[in-house]
């Protein structure tokens, strides 16, 4: 039984960094299609970045002619700084306008960043040798614990992003969007993207492997009390010859 158990705790473990691999290579693709759909209605006129499409500026909606509705929803999943004017005090105590550099992370970022610490967390099962271990020390309880825990909530916070996102992408006006390409002779794009429902499939599939990989820690375990208890019997028996 316990031959059994060590082979499948060797498969799983490495099924965990598999996945965790897959789910940073996802994240660094993700906005690929995205930024080959809205990119090219992006522009920099006068310092500002214009939603070419809509002739505006995405953050504060300036004019207005030509609308894609949603479109500015592009501006959310990717990281980007813009001037905001902000009211300071100087340090003769008076109140003045001032131009602050401001950074927004995108969703595309965070996700990048979430899929690099999974990555990490599961490699510390190989670090303290869960995939070969006959017994479990402490070291592969805080492992194995961890990475469930963070894999659990990783897939959560994906799942909520993903259809959150979803959802805006859905409100765009696909028609509007290619109607504008083709008039500025763009090539012909299709609007039907695989970044979220593959989102979800990876999301499912961490949420499964991370239930074996609590299933292995069971087993394991229950293979270990059962083995204690046979050498326990066992010493007393010699005891008692």
């Amino acid at each position: 039984m316990f031959k059994s158990q060590l082979k499948f705790q060797k498969i799983i473990c490495f099924v965990a960094l598999i996945m965790a691999v897959i789910l940073f290579a996802y994240s660094l693709g993700f906005i690929t299609e995205l930024y080959e759909l809205f990119s090219p209605t992006i522009g920099v006129v006068n310092g500002k970045v214009v939603d070419l499409a809509t002739k505006r500026h995405p953050l504060t909606n300036e004019i207005i002619e030509d609308y894609i509705v949603g479109n500015e929803f592009y501006f959310e999943i990717q990281t980007y700084v813009v001037s905001e004017l902000h009211r300071v005090v100087n340090e003769n105590g008076q109140v003045i306008t001032q131009t602050v550099q401001v950074k927004y992370t995108g969703f595309n970022d965070r996700l990048v960043s979430a899929a690099l610490a999974a990555l990490v967390v599961t490699l510390s099962l190989l670090i303290t040798s869960c995939n070969k271990r006959r017994n479990y020390y402490i070291s592969n309880y805080v492992a194995i614990g961890a990475t469930a825990v963070y894999n659990l909530g990783f897939a959560g916070w994906l799942f909520v992003n993903l259809a959150k996102y979803q959802a805006k992408f859905n409100a765009v006006d696909h028609q509007a969007l290619i109607k504008w390409f083709a008039e500025e002779k763009f090539k012909e794009v299709d609007t039907n993207v695989i970044c979220f429902s593959l989102g979800y499939v990876l999301a499912a599939l961490l949420i499964v492997v991370t239930g074996l990989l609590v299933f292995n820690l069971i087993w394991k375990i229950t293979l270990m009390k059962r083995e204690n208890k046979l050498l326990q019997k066992s010493a007393q028996e010699v005891s008692n010859a």
